[in-house]
């Protein structure tokens, strides 16, 4: 999984899935991405001892999400913090902010696909861009392509070596970091403690926000709420005194945060990311 480790995770999914990577979807590969490269941090709440249900988990600013340095579409779980950095909020109020802040998945899709290092795989005529669609470019389907190889041949032999060494599993699927949710037939449990309760907070916060069904503005073309306001957003971004970079891997650009960076694929003896996994 070479080539995919050294993309941006959500980048990856938005090429995978295209329009119909959901609100969900992007904002648990983003979070997950965060959280991994330290950019965010997610503890227990304090409970009182004999406490049955799932511990509470509290959202706060990372060691290294301090330097404000943030890609164009993680920064709306992050700008929170960058004004108040010492805040804490509990996974259900954070979600709900993340949600106030985009409420629509074809404006993460917009951030993606518009940041420099990634606009070279989409395009998309001037109609498409009112309505919020795209399409992939020649480069895009190639390095889609190139992706789903890897990421299928990563989820059979992750698949094989939990039935043999679920240690050994359990190590390379720590080394893909984000990465680990492309993988399609692997349980979130295997991935992180903290993803069923990420789950469970996204799927409520869902149904609190567009009814008791679940109803979702995803999937929506004609969203005259995100024409008219996408341009106030990116415009907003630019304003916002924070750095970013349009890396596809890293924050810096050298390949030190993401994916193949601090996730350690090349030192868990996962020749499976690096070599036998892809």
């Amino acid at each position: 999984m070479n080539t995919t480790l050294s993309l941006n995770p959500a980048f990856c999914l938005l090429l995978l899935r295209q329009r119909e990577a959901t609100w969900s979807e992007l904002v648990r590969i983003i979070f997950m991405d965060l959280v991994q490269r330290k950019k965010l941090s997610i503890t227990p709440e304090a409970s009182a001892p004999g406490y049955l249900q799932p511990i509470p988990l509290i959202v706060s600013l990372g060691d290294d999400g301090r330097d404000g340095k943030s890609q164009l579409h993680e920064r709306f779980l992050l700008e929170f913090f960058y004004e108040q950095p010492d805040a804490r909020l509990p996974l259900k109020s954070f979600l709900k902010l993340a949600r106030k802040k985009i409420p629509w998945a074809a404006r993460i899709h917009y951030l993606i696909e518009n940041q420099p290092a990634f606009e070279p795989y989409f395009q998309s005529t001037w109609w498409q861009r009112l309505f919020g669609r795209f399409s992939l470019s020649t480069a895009g389907f190639n390095l889609k392509a190139t992706i789903a190889t890897e990421i299928s041949a990563a989820n059979t032999m992750i698949l094989q070596k939990l039935a043999t060494d679920p240690a050994q599993a359990a190590t390379w699927v720590k080394s893909l970091g984000a990465h680990a949710l492309l993988l399609p037939d692997l349980a979130q449990d295997r991935i992180s403690a903290t993803l069923n309760q990420l789950q469970d907070a996204l799927t409520q916060e869902e149904r609190e926000a567009f009814g008791a069904e679940g109803f979702d503005m995803d999937g929506f073309d004609l969203e005259l709420a995100f024409v008219s306001t996408i341009s106030d957003h990116v415009h907003d971004a630019g304003d916002h005194g924070h750095g970013h970079d349009s890396g596809c891997g890293t924050d810096s650009g050298d390949g030190g945060d993401s994916g193949g960076g601090d996730s350690g694929c090349g030192d868990s003896g996962c020749s499976g990311c690096g070599g036998g996994c892809g």
